[in-house]
């Protein structure tokens, strides 16, 4: 519940859906190498949780305003005739 929290705050703070799930993508991948090189075993499981924290709460939310902005040119066009 406190990442969904956080997840909403940060949607306020950057602008745009996408910048938010790139700034998300680099906080895990962040995560993800200091949970790979460090030998503390507490330290990386909690890292590992923190993931969780900022990755998942906020999923749903952002996918569908990135899918609802509009098909663009990925859209089948309908003949007229």
């Amino acid at each position: 519940m406190v990442g969904r929290f956080i997840g909403a705050w940060l949607l306020r703070a950057i602008s745009h859906p996408a910048r938010y799930w790139l700034a998300r993508a680099a906080m895990v991948i962040l995560l993800l190498t200091v949970s790979a090189n460090n030998r503390r075993q507490l330290f990386s499981g909690w890292s590992l949780l923190a993931i969780r924290t900022v990755q998942f709460p906020s999923c749903f939310p952002t996918i569908f305003s990135l899918a609802s902005e509009g098909p663009g040119q990925a859209a089948p066009r309908k003949d007229p005739g």
